[in-house]
Protein backbone atom coordinates (compact mmCIF):
# COMPACT_ATOMS: atom_id res chain seq x y z
CA UNK A 1 0.00 0.00 0.00
CA UNK A 2 2.72 2.46 0.98
CA UNK A 3 4.82 1.60 -2.04
CA UNK A 4 1.87 2.35 -4.31
CA UNK A 5 1.24 5.62 -2.48
CA UNK A 6 4.86 6.69 -2.80
CA UNK A 7 5.06 5.74 -6.44
CA UNK A 8 1.89 7.72 -7.02
CA UNK A 9 3.35 10.75 -5.25
CA UNK A 10 6.74 10.75 -6.90
CA UNK A 11 7.45 10.36 -10.58
CA UNK A 12 10.84 8.70 -10.73
CA UNK A 13 12.97 10.24 -13.44
CA UNK A 14 16.54 11.34 -14.08
CA UNK A 15 15.74 14.49 -12.08
CA UNK A 16 14.67 12.44 -9.08
CA UNK A 17 16.67 9.18 -9.03
CA UNK A 18 15.81 6.43 -6.58
CA UNK A 19 18.42 4.46 -4.72
CA UNK A 20 16.87 1.02 -4.41
CA UNK A 21 18.29 -1.29 -1.77
CA UNK A 22 15.34 -3.65 -1.81
CA UNK A 23 13.23 -2.92 1.27
CA UNK A 24 15.06 0.39 1.79
CA UNK A 25 14.61 3.06 -0.86
CA UNK A 26 15.89 6.64 -1.07
CA UNK A 27 14.07 9.22 -3.19
CA UNK A 28 16.09 12.14 -4.51
CA UNK A 29 19.80 12.85 -4.83
CA UNK A 30 21.53 12.19 -1.48
CA UNK A 31 23.17 15.39 -0.29
CA UNK A 32 25.06 16.39 2.84
CA UNK A 33 24.36 14.03 5.74
CA UNK A 34 22.00 12.00 3.58
CA UNK A 35 25.03 10.25 2.10
CA UNK A 36 25.69 8.90 5.58
CA UNK A 37 22.14 7.48 5.61
CA UNK A 38 22.70 5.61 2.35
CA UNK A 39 26.10 4.30 3.53
CA UNK A 40 24.57 3.07 6.79
CA UNK A 41 21.77 1.29 4.93
CA UNK A 42 24.26 -0.57 2.76
CA UNK A 43 26.47 -1.47 5.72
CA UNK A 44 23.67 -2.83 7.90
CA UNK A 45 21.99 -4.75 5.08
CA UNK A 46 25.32 -6.37 4.15
CA UNK A 47 25.93 -7.06 7.85
CA UNK A 48 29.17 -5.10 7.63
CA UNK A 49 28.12 -3.05 10.66
CA UNK A 50 27.08 -4.42 14.06
CA UNK A 51 23.50 -3.74 15.16
CA UNK A 52 23.27 -1.67 18.35
CA UNK A 53 22.57 -3.46 21.63
CA UNK A 54 19.44 -1.35 22.23
CA UNK A 55 18.06 -2.70 18.95
CA UNK A 56 18.96 -6.30 19.78
CA UNK A 57 17.34 -5.99 23.21
CA UNK A 58 14.04 -5.13 21.51
CA UNK A 59 14.37 -7.67 18.71
CA UNK A 60 11.15 -9.53 19.53
CA UNK A 61 9.07 -6.33 19.45
CA UNK A 62 10.80 -5.14 16.29
CA UNK A 63 10.13 -8.42 14.48
CA UNK A 64 6.40 -8.01 15.11
CA UNK A 65 6.35 -4.71 13.19
CA UNK A 66 4.76 -5.03 9.74
CA UNK A 67 4.42 -2.44 7.01
CA UNK A 68 6.35 0.68 6.12
CA UNK A 69 7.93 3.85 7.43
CA UNK A 70 7.92 6.81 5.08
CA UNK A 71 10.59 9.18 6.39
CA UNK A 72 10.96 12.75 5.15
CA UNK A 73 14.49 14.05 5.67
CA UNK A 74 16.66 17.03 4.72
CA UNK A 75 20.37 17.19 3.81
CA UNK A 76 21.84 18.68 7.01
CA UNK A 77 19.49 17.29 9.65
CA UNK A 78 21.42 15.39 12.34
CA UNK A 79 18.19 14.14 13.94
CA UNK A 80 17.26 12.63 10.56
CA UNK A 81 20.50 10.64 10.47
CA UNK A 82 19.95 9.33 14.01
CA UNK A 83 16.33 8.33 13.41
CA UNK A 84 16.93 6.75 10.00
CA UNK A 85 19.87 4.74 11.32
CA UNK A 86 17.58 3.31 14.01
CA UNK A 87 14.93 2.51 11.40
CA UNK A 88 17.51 0.90 9.12
CA UNK A 89 18.66 -1.40 11.93
CA UNK A 90 15.02 -2.33 12.58
CA UNK A 91 14.61 -3.17 8.88
CA UNK A 92 17.83 -5.22 8.97
CA UNK A 93 16.26 -7.36 11.72
CA UNK A 94 12.76 -7.48 10.25
CA UNK A 95 12.12 -8.58 6.67
CA UNK A 96 8.49 -7.37 6.91
CA UNK A 97 9.52 -3.72 7.32
CA UNK A 98 10.05 -1.35 4.38
CA UNK A 99 11.63 2.11 4.54
CA UNK A 100 10.92 4.91 2.06
CA UNK A 101 13.32 7.78 2.72
CA UNK A 102 12.54 11.03 0.91
CA UNK A 103 14.58 14.23 0.70
CA UNK A 104 11.65 16.60 1.13
CA UNK A 105 13.70 19.58 -0.07
CA UNK A 106 13.61 18.05 -3.55
CA UNK A 107 9.83 17.46 -3.63
CA UNK A 108 7.90 20.67 -2.99
CA UNK A 109 4.56 19.01 -3.76
CA UNK A 110 5.06 16.47 -0.97
CA UNK A 111 6.16 19.18 1.44
CA UNK A 112 2.90 21.03 0.80
CA UNK A 113 0.69 17.96 0.76
CA UNK A 114 1.94 16.62 4.09
CA UNK A 115 2.51 20.09 5.59
CA UNK A 116 6.06 19.24 6.55
CA UNK A 117 7.64 22.06 8.55
CA UNK A 118 10.40 20.08 10.23
CA UNK A 119 12.44 16.94 9.68
CA UNK A 120 12.41 14.12 10.25
CA UNK A 121 8.69 13.64 9.67
CA UNK A 122 7.57 10.02 9.71
CA UNK A 123 4.47 8.27 8.40
CA UNK A 124 3.79 4.81 9.83
CA UNK A 125 1.77 2.53 7.55
CA UNK A 126 0.07 5.57 6.06
CA UNK A 127 -1.95 6.08 9.27
CA UNK A 128 0.19 7.82 11.88
CA UNK A 129 2.39 10.87 11.43
CA UNK A 130 4.91 12.21 13.93
CA UNK A 131 7.96 14.45 13.99
CA UNK A 132 11.47 14.24 15.35
CA UNK A 133 13.81 11.56 16.64
CA UNK A 134 11.70 10.22 19.49
CA UNK A 135 13.94 7.32 20.43
CA UNK A 136 13.43 3.59 19.96
CA UNK A 137 11.03 2.98 22.87
CA UNK A 138 8.63 5.75 21.84
CA UNK A 139 8.85 4.69 18.20
CA UNK A 140 7.86 1.14 19.11
CA UNK A 141 4.99 2.42 21.24
CA UNK A 142 3.70 4.43 18.28
CA UNK A 143 3.99 1.49 15.89
CA UNK A 144 2.26 -0.80 18.38
CA UNK A 145 -0.59 1.72 18.74
CA UNK A 146 -1.84 0.56 15.33
CA UNK A 147 -2.73 -2.83 16.77
CA UNK A 148 -6.31 -1.99 17.77
CA UNK A 149 -8.70 0.84 18.62
CA UNK A 150 -7.71 0.93 22.28
CA UNK A 151 -4.07 1.42 21.34
CA UNK A 152 -4.97 4.16 18.87
CA UNK A 153 -7.04 5.86 21.57
CA UNK A 154 -4.07 5.83 23.95
CA UNK A 155 -1.84 7.20 21.18
CA UNK A 156 -4.32 10.03 20.49
CA UNK A 157 -4.69 10.78 24.21
CA UNK A 158 -0.93 11.00 24.73
CA UNK A 159 -0.49 13.12 21.60
CA UNK A 160 -3.05 15.65 22.85
CA UNK A 161 -1.51 15.71 26.33
CA UNK A 162 1.82 16.50 24.68
CA UNK A 163 0.19 19.57 23.11
CA UNK A 164 0.28 18.12 19.59
CA UNK A 165 -3.43 17.72 18.83
CA UNK A 166 -2.91 19.07 15.30
CA UNK A 167 -0.66 16.10 14.51
CA UNK A 168 -3.71 13.84 14.74
CA UNK A 169 -5.23 15.36 11.60
CA UNK A 170 -3.29 12.95 9.40
CA UNK A 171 -4.13 9.92 11.56
CA UNK A 172 -7.82 10.75 11.81
CA UNK A 173 -8.07 11.28 8.05
CA UNK A 174 -6.90 7.69 7.54
CA UNK A 175 -9.08 5.85 10.08
CA UNK A 176 -12.66 5.98 11.36
CA UNK A 177 -12.04 8.18 14.43
CA UNK A 178 -15.59 8.74 15.67
CA UNK A 179 -15.51 6.46 18.72
CA UNK A 180 -12.04 7.66 19.68
CA UNK A 181 -13.11 11.31 19.48
CA UNK A 182 -16.24 10.63 21.53
CA UNK A 183 -14.12 9.02 24.26
CA UNK A 184 -11.65 11.90 24.23
CA UNK A 185 -14.46 14.44 24.68
CA UNK A 186 -15.52 12.53 27.79
CA UNK A 187 -12.06 12.69 29.42
CA UNK A 188 -11.89 14.40 32.80
CA UNK A 189 -8.73 16.30 31.84
CA UNK A 190 -9.77 19.78 30.69
CA UNK A 191 -6.56 20.14 28.66
CA UNK A 192 -7.53 17.03 26.67
CA UNK A 193 -11.04 18.34 26.00
CA UNK A 194 -9.64 21.69 24.82
CA UNK A 195 -7.27 19.80 22.53
CA UNK A 196 -10.17 17.84 21.06
CA UNK A 197 -12.11 21.07 20.34
CA UNK A 198 -9.06 22.50 18.58
CA UNK A 199 -8.70 19.30 16.58
CA UNK A 200 -12.37 19.37 15.56
CA UNK A 201 -12.01 22.97 14.39
CA UNK A 202 -9.04 21.98 12.22
CA UNK A 203 -10.97 19.04 10.79
CA UNK A 204 -13.97 21.25 10.01
CA UNK A 205 -11.75 23.84 8.31
CA UNK A 206 -10.37 21.11 6.06
CA UNK A 207 -13.77 19.74 5.20
CA UNK A 208 -13.14 16.40 6.89
CA UNK A 209 -16.46 14.61 7.34
CA UNK A 210 -17.30 12.93 10.62
CA UNK A 211 -20.31 10.87 11.60
CA UNK A 212 -20.30 11.55 15.32
CA UNK A 213 -24.04 11.92 15.66
CA UNK A 214 -24.79 8.60 17.38
CA UNK A 215 -21.75 8.66 19.67
CA UNK A 216 -22.36 12.22 20.88
CA UNK A 217 -26.10 11.70 21.23
CA UNK A 218 -25.40 8.84 23.63
CA UNK A 219 -23.05 11.02 25.68
CA UNK A 220 -25.68 13.77 25.83
CA UNK A 221 -28.21 11.31 27.23
CA UNK A 222 -25.87 10.08 29.98
CA UNK A 223 -23.19 12.69 30.61
CA UNK A 224 -22.93 15.21 33.41
CA UNK A 225 -23.39 18.95 32.90
CA UNK A 226 -19.76 19.63 32.00
CA UNK A 227 -19.63 16.78 29.50
CA UNK A 228 -22.87 17.92 27.87
CA UNK A 229 -21.49 21.43 27.40
CA UNK A 230 -18.36 20.05 25.75
CA UNK A 231 -20.40 17.81 23.45
CA UNK A 232 -22.57 20.77 22.50
CA UNK A 233 -19.45 22.73 21.62
CA UNK A 234 -18.16 19.77 19.60
CA UNK A 235 -21.42 19.59 17.69
CA UNK A 236 -21.13 23.30 16.90
CA UNK A 237 -17.78 22.64 15.18
CA UNK A 238 -18.80 19.66 13.07
CA UNK A 239 -22.59 19.48 13.14
CA UNK A 240 -25.08 19.53 10.28
CA UNK A 241 -28.82 19.10 9.97
CA UNK A 242 -28.91 15.84 11.96
CA UNK A 243 -27.03 17.50 14.80
CA UNK A 244 -29.46 20.43 14.74
CA UNK A 245 -32.28 17.97 15.45
CA UNK A 246 -30.36 16.56 18.42
CA UNK A 247 -29.73 20.03 19.83
CA UNK A 248 -33.34 21.10 19.35
CA UNK A 249 -34.50 18.03 21.27
CA UNK A 250 -31.93 18.66 24.00
CA UNK A 251 -33.13 22.26 24.31
CA UNK A 252 -36.73 21.11 24.84
CA UNK A 253 -35.61 18.59 27.44
CA UNK A 254 -33.74 21.25 29.44
CA UNK A 255 -36.23 24.11 29.57
CA UNK A 256 -35.32 24.87 33.18
CA UNK A 257 -31.57 25.05 32.53
CA UNK A 258 -30.96 28.46 31.01
CA UNK A 259 -27.17 28.15 30.97
CA UNK A 260 -27.26 24.89 29.04
CA UNK A 261 -29.94 26.21 26.68
CA UNK A 262 -27.81 29.27 25.97
CA UNK A 263 -24.93 27.00 24.96
CA UNK A 264 -27.31 24.99 22.78
CA UNK A 265 -28.59 28.16 21.11
CA UNK A 266 -25.07 29.36 20.31
CA UNK A 267 -24.16 25.96 18.88
CA UNK A 268 -27.28 25.88 16.72
CA UNK A 269 -26.56 29.32 15.33
CA UNK A 270 -23.01 28.28 14.46
CA UNK A 271 -24.29 25.19 12.65
CA UNK A 272 -26.96 27.18 10.80
CA UNK A 273 -24.39 29.75 9.74
CA UNK A 274 -22.20 26.99 8.34
CA UNK A 275 -25.13 25.43 6.46
CA UNK A 276 -26.07 28.82 5.01
CA UNK A 277 -22.62 29.14 3.47
CA UNK A 278 -23.16 25.82 1.72
CA UNK A 279 -26.83 26.26 0.77
CA UNK A 280 -27.82 29.92 1.30
CA UNK A 281 -31.51 29.49 0.49
CA UNK A 282 -32.19 26.27 2.38
CA UNK A 283 -32.27 27.50 5.96
CA UNK A 284 -33.84 30.53 7.54
CA UNK A 285 -32.03 32.90 9.82
CA UNK A 286 -34.35 32.25 12.76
Amino acid sequence: MIRGMIRGMIELSEASPQIDLGRIKFYGNPEGLERKIVSAAIAFLRKEKEIDERIKENANRIKRVKGSFTIFVSPYCTHCVDFVETAIQMAALNSDLELHIIDVTQFDDLQRRFEIVSTPTILVNGKIRFHGNLGLERLLEIVESLADEESLYNFALRTIKEGKAGDLIYTFSNINPERIIARLISENDVFVRIGVMYLLELMAERGMELNLCDELAEILSKGDERTKEDVIMALSKIGGEKELEILERLSRENRGNEELREAICEAMEEIKSRIRKIRPSDISGG
